[in-house]
């Protein structure tokens, strides 16, 4: 998820609404998975100031970075605390704002990601599932000239969030069509094979629990034929977990 944070905070670069000589921002950046104590330190600067001059954008940006970091350590009060402070300053947003073509947009796309984010790590599915919704709700408004890899690792994102919750109720099908669009947007949007390869793990588990072997097989053994070429210990985690996919799929079917 790191990649995708710093993704939108060249984002907000590039719409000017942050400004390249931030160093507040740039130690809120150093300090988010490092220490959370200065990163809420450095956050909350941001956001006093931001909340002074109503340039309200910058302090939603602090706080995404206070959520990631506060889900990283495991801290839910100052994640809820984080997350409902985002929604406070969302609401500030003057309608003017929605002429940038991104902006607005994309911002409301990350809170909703950390408000399912937080449910999700409380264990409440149910709750968690109306905000990533909410993300493919906000996407499919979007013109589909204006939707970027950006958008697409936040709806993809959404998208598995959405498909495990189905797995967990056993609709198995209908989180088959959830890994299944994702495959489509990674091709589309030209993401990291290696992102292709997680979905398409997540799939070839998905078909096993369907009992539909000889699929599930066929994706599993793609994805080892990849790891393997890569001749790396990055994937060896991912290689061991298909491979122990494949053999609990020959002992059932032998």
């Amino acid at each position: 998820m790191r990649s995708i944070i710093l993704h939108f905070l060249t984002l907000c670069y590039g719409l000017g609404i942050v400004s390249a000589q931030e160093s507040l921002i740039e130690k809120v950046n150093t300090y988010t998975y490092t220490n959370q104590d200065s990163c809420a330190h450095y956050a909350q600067k941001i956001y006093n100031s931001a909340f002074i001059s109503k340039e309200w954008l910058k302090g939603i940006e602090a706080l995404f970075y206070v959520s990631e970091s506060s889900d990283y350590f495991n801290d839910f009060a100052a994640f809820q605390s984080s997350v409902a402070q985002t929604d406070s300053l969302i609401k500030q947003l003057p309608k003017k704002l929605d002429t940038l073509s991104e902006g607005p947009t994309a911002y409301r796309i990350v809170a909703n990601y950390y408000k399912g984010r937080y449910y999700y790590r409380l264990h409440n599915y149910n709750k968690a599932r109306t905000y990533f919704l909410d993300i493919l709700n906000i996407a499919d408004k979007l013109p589909e000239q204006t939707v970027t890899n950006y958008h697409s690792a936040y709806i993809t994102t959404a998208n598995s969030y959405i498909a495990s919750f189905y797995q967990k109720e056993y609709k198995y099908d209908l989180a088959s069509d959830f890994y299944t669009e994702n495959l489509r947007l990674h091709k589309k949007y030209g993401d990291d094979i290696a992102i292709t390869y997680d979905t398409q793990n997540l799939l070839a588990s998905l078909k096993s629990n369907q009992k539909e072997y000889a699929e599930s097989n066929a994706l599993a053994k793609a994805s080892i034929q990849f790891y393997k070429d890569q001749n790396s210990d990055y994937y060896n985690n991912s290689l061991s977990s298909t491979a122990l996919l494949l053999m609990n799929n020959y002992m059932k079917t032998n």
